[in-house]
Formats: C-alpha cells, structure tokens, sequence
C-alpha cells in the first residue's frame, strides 16, 4: 500500500491530537483530585471522565466542574 503526502499528513495531525486529549485528560484528573471538594464530588467527578465519557467528560469539568480559580 502506498501512502500519499496528504494521507501521511493527515496521521500526523491525528496523533497530535490524541496526544493533546490525552494530555488534558491527564491534567483534569489531576486538577479534580488536588481541589478542595469534598470527596463524594470527586468520586462522581472521576467515574465520569474515567469511565463514562473520558474526552466528553474532561471538557465538561473545564467548563463546569473546575470552578473559578
């Protein structure tokens, strides 16, 4: 099989941006279980962007879960 210059273009792009959502991931994790919330919300927190919805759920917590810092 023979790639072409786009479909080879279009890989790299692709890894760059699984390696970016994972790495927000990551930093959501992290960010939810250094916060001061209790640990219920944490425990929920963590089931959601673990289990249920990893990308989804990491987005939801910037935009809703993190608060105002």
């Amino acid at each position: 099989m023979v790639y072409t210059g786009a479909h080879l273009l279009f890989k790299f792009f692709y890894g760059i941006i699984c390696v970016a959502a994972f790495l927000f991931w990551i930093w959501m994790l992290v960010d939810m279980l250094l916060s001061a919330k209790p640990a219920l919300h944490k425990i929920l927190w963590g089931l959601v962007m673990v289990f249920v919805l990893p990308p989804v759920g990491s987005i939801i917590y910037f935009l809703a879960g993190r608060g105002r810092r």
